[in-house]
């Protein structure tokens, strides 16, 4: 994994004599985002590890060499990460993390003076 991890790092982008580490980028985004909702990165990774652990129980049920449970068991995972990720952003929202984020990149337009934004 720390492998996997490393290689996504070094992915850059070579636009003239410019480099791009967009993978290193990635990992930046994802890090401020874990550490803005933590809720939401909470309920997503249980989700996903209630929808692996049930894909594969489920999934792998075979009776007469046919597996009757294959479709209904990819019907529940994406239920169960949607609802996981759904209870975090609500969670988050009650304790305002979006709300102050979204107040933050509405001050950022304003600034700008365009117009757009209503306070």
């Amino acid at each position: 994994m720390k492998a996997l991890l490393y290689d996504i790092a070094r992915v850059t982008v070579k636009i003239g004599t410019t480099v791009i580490f967009i993978g290193r980028r990635i990992f930046e985004i994802a890090s401020a985002l874990a550490s803005k909702f933590p809720n939401l990165t909470i309920g997503t990774l249980v989700g996903l590890v209630i929808a692996t652990l049930l894909g594969g129980t489920l999934g792998a049920m075979s009776i007469a060499g046919a597996t009757p449970f294959a479709g209904l068991a990819a019907l529940l995972s994406k239920l169960v990460v949607l609802l996981g990720v759904g209870k975090g952003f609500i969670d988050d929202l009650r304790n305002n993390a979006a709300k102050a984020e979204m107040d933050r990149v509405s001050a950022q337009f304003n600034a700008l003076g365009m117009g757009f934004v209503q306070s």
